[in-house]
């Protein structure tokens, strides 16, 4: 029927996006098991646990390049949403954000013993998932809400929604 095939459209899926989330998570897990153990391990477990994110922010960078390519150009600010999986991809974005502002200072620890590259990982992680949510609205068919400050009148900004 109609209303279901509205339903499915609204919660599409785009088609690698639960591979790269998969493959996101356990990148995540292995990023906290290197921030989690202590700087005085003995170096076997240190080598053990430690995780460069080189490679991952490189294939990041490559699936941010593919999902920006199917979408228009971005030329306003976005409100978060549009689809639920759209809406859930921005409220990861926002927790990656806030991680990435607390993993920083600990990166720059002078016994740290962690790679800055895992603050990259991050920043560029918060990037793809914000690339990720606009993408899940466009195939659901809900697209981008662009938010503009439109014109002055009297003292005032009017903004609205588009």
């Amino acid at each position: 029927s109609s209303n279901q095939q509205q339903t499915t459209r609204k919660t599409a899926i785009s088609e690698q996006l639960p591979d790269q989330l998969e493959t996101i998570q356990a990148w995540l897990l292995d990023v906290a098991s290197t921030l989690c153990t202590p700087s005085t391990t003995n170096s076997r477990k240190l080598q053990r646990t430690r995780f460069s994110g080189n490679t991952a922010v490189l294939l990041l960078e490559q699936w941010i390049d593919m999902a920006d390519a199917q979408l228009a150009k971005l030329r306003n600010f976005i409100l978060p949403g549009g689809s639920p999986g759209a809406a859930s991809l921005h409220l990861a974005r926002s927790v990656c954000r806030r991680a990435e502002r607390r993993v920083w200072p600990v990166l720059s620890d002078e016994d740290n013993h962690c790679d800055n590259e895992l603050g990259v990982l991050l920043n560029r992680l918060s990037d793809f998932l914000f690339v990720a949510a606009r993408l899940e609205a466009h195939v659901a068919g809900t697209g981008d809400l662009r938010y503009c400050v439109d014109r002055k009148s009297g003292n005032l900004w009017q903004r609205k929604i588009l």
